[in-house]
């Protein structure tokens, strides 16, 4: 019964473990002129927006700038709660299972 508890806790995605699960506990980490993640991608999404609109202004749909336009579809995956957020969230199999697929879809994007 310890084996299976250390294991459980050491190891939450071990063959043993009981309830599979992880907590990711975000950290504050700074980047380049100490600028965190979210400042980053806020600065990003606004740069993003004004190419979308001038790009919709500007040209027909057939036109438009091939990677504004796919920027839409993968946004999504870097704006996530738990990138952003300071709270601790759980994950479980299934979710991280989600998760590779969706980087593996905006991979191929």
């Amino acid at each position: 019964m310890l084996f299976i508890l250390f294991m459980s806790w050491f190891y939450p995605f071990s063959h043993f473990s009981i309830y599979k699960i992880f907590t990711y506990k975000p950290t504050e980490v700074l980047y380049h002129n100490d600028k965190t993640y979210e400042d980053i991608l806020n600065k990003f999404t606004e740069s993003y927006e004004k190419n979308l609109a001038k790009g919709i202004e500007k040209y027909s749909n057939r036109d438009q700038d091939v990677t504004v336009m796919q920027t839409q579809y993968i946004l999504p995956i870097f704006e996530q709660d738990w990138l952003i957020g300071t709270d601790p969230v759980s994950m479980d199999q299934h979710k991280l299972d989600e998760m590779l697929v969706d980087v593996k879809q905006s991979r191929d994007t």
